[in-house]
């Protein structure tokens, strides 16, 4: 599932190299990974710093279009190298590692030639949900975390740049998108710098920070917000408010943007690593809602509902049995399904992670636009558990029997144990440790809602 590509790599490979050959193979192509990991810890500090890179916890990401036209120019110059090796001298995990690298390559290279950066945004919840992402070991990650907030609105003026690039080109998100982030935006704004989730890290610092470091180390931070962060945030709604939202288009999908149809076809690649079209994937959806929809029928008719089919779906959205009253009720219920699947765990895996996880509410302004359950990950590294964030907003939206799937999805058997896992792994190459391939990330959340069967969590 991870690549396809990989599987036809190895499928072709043929004689195998003499061992002496193989040796020497390895490390030439060892040498070219780790080349290629010094790359990407260079052009995202963010990651970098969460796996063990000390140096790169004062650093934030540069979104200006040189960098990204370096960053092009530095992978496209190693992709030549890797792809002149030859898989025949490479150990069997090489030849995988190969033709990963080869794949994730064209993929990033493929991605940046759309300029996506001019529909803006920071992933990951944004530079607030950094702060909530972001804990502290001692003075110097303090010290770190103070110099990277006084280059956030640095980075917040770039990606207001680049949106402006997409306005004149064309390349702008739905209406509906923009008015969203404007919502989020006006709240960050609006919200008083000393409740700024920026500050949040400092509570973090251990007790052996004395409370007069922790008052001064908080006090800077809070400096910048107010006289930095604040008035760049004002400036993103005053953007978003006069530029961006009367230049927001009325459609809808992808293939409306300039080059649309180009643009599509790469996202359906990127995200199914297949060379299904989105035509093909439109048609497996249809023939999926249609099975779908029979074993729902088969549902409805064991549990004796006499009705039709909207009627019963009007019953789940509106039968106070399946709401939790209030926001407390829904996190215990979820933390008791959490605990029923993590006792399962050991009967069904032979490996599992250190690292733990947490469940935590959704930040309330982000939750309107959030949806229901997600995870972040978290870092063996920096002493931060993963989190299972659930969404207690609007409850008559969030079904408790939506609980399990979204428990075994998001926490474990799913994400969590997976990403772990993956984590967990110093053997493997830096960039399928934090390379979040799509299809293979979600298939595996998929494939954990099915164990719940197994499991006996339904």
């Amino acid at each position: 599932m991870i690549r396809i590509l990989a599987a036809a790599a190895l499928a072709l490979a043929v004689t195998a190299a003499p061992a002496g050959a193989q040796s020497r193979g390895d490390a030439r192509f060892n040498a070219l990974l780790a080349e290629h990991e010094q790359i990407e810890r260079r052009f995202d500090p963010i990651t970098s710093g969460s796996e063990g890179d000390d140096a790169a916890l004062s650093l934030f990401p540069d979104f200006s279009p040189a960098t990204v036209e370096a960053r092009r120019a530095a992978l496209m110059d190693i992709r030549t190298r890797v792809a002149a090796t030859s898989g025949r001298v490479l150990s069997e995990a090489n030849q995988l590692n190969r033709a990963l690298l080869l794949q994730t390559i064209d993929d990033d290279v493929e991605s940046m030639s759309f300029d996506r950066a001019r529909l803006g945004g920071f992933g990951g919840g944004g530079f607030d949900g950094l702060g909530r992402n972001t804990p502290l070991r001692n003075v110097a990650d303090a010290e770190a975390w103070l110099t990277r907030m006084a280059a956030m609105p640095r980075a917040m003026n770039q990606i207001l740049e680049n949106q402006r690039r997409g306005i004149a080109t064309g390349w702008v998100q739905p209406r509906q998108i923009v008015e969203r982030t404007l919502s989020v935006a006006r709240l960050q704004a609006e919200q008083p710098a000393e409740q700024s989730a920026l500050l949040l890290p400092f509570d973090t610092l251990p007790a052996n920070v004395s409370a007069e470091d922790r008052a001064a180390l908080r006090a800077r931070g809070l400096a910048l917000v107010r006289d930095q962060i604040k008035p760049a945030q004002a400036a993103q709604v005053r953007f978003l408010e006069t530029e961006l939202l009367p230049a927001a288009r009325t459609t809808l999908g992808a293939r409306a943007l300039p080059n649309g149809d180009a643009y599509y076809s790469y996202l359906v690649r990127s995200f199914t690593t297949t060379n299904m079209t989105p035509d093909d994937v439109h048609a497996l959806g249809l023939s999926e809602v249609a099975r779908i929809r029979a074993e729902m029928d088969g549902v409805i008719a064991e549990t004796g509902f006499r009705g039709t089919f909207a009627e019963f779906l009007t019953f789940l959205r509106t039968d106070p049995q399946f709401y939790a009253r209030t926001p407390q009720e829904l996190m215990e219920k979820a933390a008791e399904i959490s605990r029923r699947a993590d006792a399962q765990l050991p009967r069904i895996f032979g490996l599992l992670p250190r690292l733990t996880y947490g469940i935590v509410e959704t930040p309330a302004d982000i939750a309107p636009t959030s949806p229901t359950a997600g995870y972040n990950s978290g870092s063996l590294t920096l002493g931060q558990s993963g989190t299972y964030l659930l969404n207690t907003y609007q409850l008559d939206q969030r079904p408790l029997y939506e609980l399990p799937a979204l428990t075994l999805h998001e926490a474990t058997p799913g994400h969590h144990l997976q990403i772990a896992l993956m984590q967990e792994q110093p053997e493997t190459p830096y960039f399928r440790r934090t390379n979040g391939f799509t299809a293979y990330i979600e298939g595996w959340g998929l494939y954990a809602e099915t164990l719940g069967y197994d499991m006996n969590m339904y």
